[in-house]
């Protein structure tokens, strides 16, 4: 048999390379494997290396809900303090104008008696060459203010505005040889009637007995009829006659001017204002008796219940002492 068994002490042969040393019981580590290069960027997509991380979805979504919200807030704040402004305005332009209306608004206790009137109706009311309003209806309501202990102070109106502006406190009350009637009952009061007046038309003089001929309506169909708007004379007009033919005017200044050059041929008025007329133009006479019955009366707004007993009586006084009926010789015979 052969004995393997070598001899301690003989050196084994070696080869040139001497592997390292292993501590006993030591793992071995495997070499690291060398870093890749880096993958080449796209034109498009930047590095992650330059670029901070993308934040959640939800939490951009968040903040652009809460930029709208507050958007919305700033909104609402700027919409409530311009409502706030608007109605502060409104209201002090409300405060101005009541303040403008109280100042120039007649009083009742008042040192001065405003009378609206119409000053184109000789000799009812009428302006002098003078410059004077003179006229029945001036001379009684001047009467009136002294019994009041007022002053007077007359404002000329236009008669198709009268009444408004009586109710815009333009004055205190309307002397203008008023008409009663109930359809203006419904929006102002009267006094008690002062003066029986009636419808008459005036026409041109032809210088022949036809001159002295009382007329009737029949004798004027089919002619032109000149009136005033807004009078009981334009109601009066369209009764008896065709509307085609009644020709209205704005005052009875025009309308004479057209009776005189032939425009129209005769104009429809109160007696008391026909006489005044004819006075006036002698080249004009009245040719009817009156259509119908009117009474004048002094016009009040509503629910001015003292001003108006206190003229009340005083027109009675009037009439019982004899005055109304002075100056109805005075200013229509």
């Amino acid at each position: 048999m052969e004995n393997n068994t070598q001899n301690p002490n003989t050196t084994q042969p070696t080869n040139d390379t001497v592997p390292p040393t292993q501590p006993e019981n030591t793992p071995s580590v495997p070499p690291v494997p060398p870093t890749p290069p880096a993958a080449p960027q796209l034109n498009n997509e930047p590095s992650s290396q330059n670029n901070p991380p993308t934040p959640p979805v939800q939490n951009q979504k968040k903040g652009g809900k809460n930029i709208i919200i507050l958007i919305i807030i700033i909104l609402i704040i700027l919409a409530g303090a311009y409502i706030g402004y608007s109605y502060m305005k409104m209201q002090q332009q409300k405060s101005q104008s009541a303040m403008e209306k109280t100042a120039i608004k007649p009083s009742p206790t008042s040192n001065i008696l405003t009378i609206g009137v119409d000053s184109t109706y000789p000799p009812m009311e009428s302006i002098s060459s003078s410059g004077q309003y003179v006229g029945f209806d001036v001379d009684m309501g001047n009467m009136i203010g002294k019994d009041l202990g007022k002053k007077v102070v007359w404002k000329t109106v236009v008669f198709s505005d009268i009444f408004n502006d009586l109710n815009k406190d333009d004055y205190d009350i309307v002397i203008s040889s008023v008409t009663i009637t109930p359809q203006r009952e419904q929006f102002v009061d009267f006094s008690v009637p002062y003066l029986n007046a009636g419808e008459v038309l005036i026409v041109k003089k032809t210088n022949t007995p036809a001159d002295k001929v009382i007329e009737t309506a029949a004798d004027f169909n089919g002619k032109k009829i000149g009136v005033q708007t807004g009078t009981t004379d334009q109601t009066e007009a369209l009764k008896l006659f065709p509307p085609n033919l009644v020709v209205q005017y704005p005052s009875n200044v025009p309308a004479l001017a057209d009776l005189q050059s032939g425009k129209i041929d005769a104009i429809i008025t109160d007696l008391p204002d026909a006489i005044g007329v004819v006075q006036a133009n002698h080249d004009l006479r009245v040719a009817t008796n009156p259509l119908d019955k009117e009474y004048y009366g002094i016009v009040f707004r509503k629910n001015e219940t003292q001003l108006k007993g206190q003229i009340n009586g005083i027109l009675t006084n009037m009439q019982n002492e004899g005055i109304l009926q002075q100056l109805t010789n005075k200013w229509l015979e």
